[in-house]
């Protein structure tokens, strides 16, 4: 991970973790958030506006099906603060 990613995913893996009420050691990039993190579709939906509003980015709907791990959210995160 670069300087800047490891800044996003630090920040997102405490906002996952406080948002889902998960331990912060359970959010890795590997995680899934369905299987992983048991996030059921309102926990995403909440989620994904948390990270709309710390990021102070839009997530469209359609990308959100794309998002399946932590990893995932931290690349489209690298990608839209870039």
């Amino acid at each position: 991970m670069s300087g800047s990613t490891s800044t996003i995913y630090r920040r997102l893996r405490t906002l996952i973790a406080e948002t889902l009420g998960v331990d912060e050691d359970d959010v890795v990039p590997e995680a899934s958030f369905e299987d992983d993190l048991n996030v059921d579709h309102q926990e995403l939906v909440d989620m994904m506006v948390a990270i709309e509003e710390e990021f102070d980015v839009r997530i469209p709907d359609d990308q959100v099906p794309a998002l399946h791990t932590v990893g995932d959210a931290v690349d489209y995160l690298e990608d839209k603060l870039a």
